[in-house]
């Protein structure tokens, strides 16, 4: 059920998101695998849209992001 309801959100914002990772990617690494920068969009998103910060995580990972700094950028955002 969850994972049915991540694919459909992921269909419906697909373009959004992997915009934002487009764009992370173009940045200079400033922080290890860019975690602050998918920080920073994982905390606007969750302001914007209210989405749990895990599902925008999986999200994210789901539009090509990098696995190491989402991870990174959870951890900090769990602390």
């Amino acid at each position: 059920m969850k994972n049915e309801t991540i694919n459909k959100l992921y269909n419906l914002l697909q373009d959004e998101l992997e915009y934002i990772i487009k764009r992370i990617k173009k940045r200079p690494k400033v922080t290890k695998n860019n975690y602050g920068d998918y920080m920073n969009q994982i905390i606007k998103l969750n302001e914007i849209t209210n989405i749990n910060y895990k599902i925008i995580a999986e999200l994210l990972k789901m539009a090509g992001g990098n696995i190491n700094g989402i991870n990174d950028a959870m951890r900090i955002i769990n602390l």
